[in-house]
């Protein structure tokens, strides 16, 4: 058995094959590619869903602890401002006793220099009494 094929019938037959074949691999790899993207998208898509779902999680608990935050922050406000209030009220207490002080401290003490000048006074007329007393003496012991 012979086969008597043309040149050119050879040539048709292989570029036919080839052809074929070419579209066999064109077509699977578009088949491959399209499963691979098919693949891509669906896990993007639960990524993005799970990303998304965690976001919302997240806000969920930053608007708990916002939430806590702020009641903690009222909280801890109330108790600074009344201690703060407490210390402004130690502090004028403190003012009014400083300015009594300040009003009774002329009636209370005496100043240097007035204590001087008043103790010369006194050791003035002190001497002129006992300079009387010292006369009366005298004169009560000539008498003797």
């Amino acid at each position: 058995m012979t086969f008597d094929v043309n040149f050119w019938e050879l040539l048709g037959g292989i570029g036919s094959l080839v052809g074929f074949l070419c579209g066999a691999v064109w077509g699977f790899g578009k088949l491959t590619i399209s499963q691979f993207n098919k693949n891509l998208d669906q896990r993007f898509d639960s990524l993005n869903q799970m990303r998304t779902e965690s976001n919302h999680a997240l806000e969920d608990r930053f608007d708990s602890l916002r939430e806590t935050f702020e009641e903690k922050h009222a909280e801890n406000k109330k108790q600074w401002d009344g201690q703060f209030n407490r210390v402004a009220d130690l502090a004028r207490e403190n003012e009014k006793e400083l300015l009594r002080l300040k009003a009774e401290l002329p009636y209370s003490y005496v100043m240097r220099e007035d204590w001087i000048r008043f103790s010369g006074t006194i050791d003035s007329k002190l001497d002129s009494l006992w300079k009387m007393l010292d006369g009366v003496r005298e004169k009560v012991s000539a008498r003797d």
